[in-house]
């Protein structure tokens, strides 16, 4: 999980980002989404660059975001992250508490990092007690 993300206020326009992420600037190559948040910092949704993008729009993100985020909750199994990620085709997914209040994101090569380390794990397993 990356704490390292750009979060926007419900009532902005999308080319302002909030106070809170200010300070800090992301890496470019780790923004794939922007994260709404509501004046209490609870997770309300999340909106992918492209769909930014196609939008042409300098409307308030409350006209743009999805009604129905896709997030997962920081207490939540990997192998669920996985199957969120194939199913809305998401390069980045909003981890939050149980408050909704947003603790960071998992990016889709984390996923992928994950799911390449149970693979060799059990080929590394099948290989010992072939050996044995």
């Amino acid at each position: 999980m990356s704490t390292d993300y750009m979060t926007f206020v419900e009532s902005q326009q999308w080319m302002k980002p909030s106070k809170r992420s200010a300070g800090k600037k992301p890496e470019p190559v780790n923004i794939y989404s922007i994260f709404i948040l509501d004046k209490h910092d609870k997770l309300i949704s999340s909106i992918s660059l492209g769909e930014l993008i196609v939008s042409r729009s300098l409307k308030k993100l409350k006209v743009l975001w999805p009604k129905d985020p896709v997030t997962v909750f920081d207490d939540d199994e990997h192998h669920s992250l996985a199957e969120l990620v194939s199913k809305y085709n998401l390069l980045a997914v909003p981890v939050s508490n149980k408050e909704m209040k947003m603790e960071g994101m998992v990016v889709v090569e984390d996923i992928i990092d994950d799911l390449l380390d149970q693979q060799v794990k059990q080929i590394e397993q099948t290989l010992n007690n072939g050996l044995s």
